[in-house]
């Protein structure tokens, strides 16, 4: 595990640039603290995460550069959270291939059929089809260097409520992220 004020620490050591002149700007330290509550979530096993930045296209992680876009949204803080543990739970999934491996089995061991476009996401965005409680969970990218379902199942995370609700429409998957949250992996 990790202490809190260990956690703090670490999130303190990211870089952030999530103010832009004449719009909603993301609370650096609202932030921190939700940074710093998922790394004491996930043991500290996050890595390679140095600046969390907001531009005004979509949110996205990208950990071979170390950067969380947080995306231009302006939105209420559970949802700045959900945003931010989302991006963040790609890092966990990069930090750890066992962790990538697993999700990915998980997916495919769920999928009913070929993959196919995700309704309202770009072209090249496809994802088997299942009973995830969000189709995007069955995401595909190519060469499997990661998927949604930490990502997607961390961000349900986000609030009690959200993780109740998580639990309810899909216990499987709820499962799944608290065996992982909990694996010495």
């Amino acid at each position: 595990g990790m202490s809190y004020e260990d956690s703090l620490k670490k999130a303190g050591k990211v870089r952030f640039d999530v103010k832009k002149p004449g719009e909603y700007s993301h609370n650096e330290a609202e932030l921190t603290e939700d940074l710093a509550v998922f790394f004491q979530l996930t043991g500290g096993r996050v890595e390679g995460l140095n600046s969390i930045v907001k531009t005004r296209s979509r949110a996205y992680a990208d950990p071979l550069v170390g950067e969380i876009n947080m995306g231009s949204v302006r939105v209420a803080r559970e949802a700045v959270r959900g945003t931010l543990w989302h991006e963040t739970g790609h890092f966990l999934e990069a930090s750890n291939s066992k962790i990538r491996e697993v999700a990915v089995a998980w997916r495919n061991s769920r999928a009913e059929g070929a993959p196919r476009q995700l309704a309202g996401y770009e072209k090249e965005e496809v994802a088997v089809p299942d009973k995830f409680s969000d189709p995007y969970v069955g995401r595909v990218y190519n060469g499997d260097k990661y998927t949604e379902v930490v990502s997607v199942g961390l961000e349900r995370w986000r609030s009690p409520e959200s993780m109740l609700n998580h639990y309810l429409q899909d216990p499987d998957h709820f499962n799944l992220i608290t065996g992982i949250l909990t694996s010495d992996f």
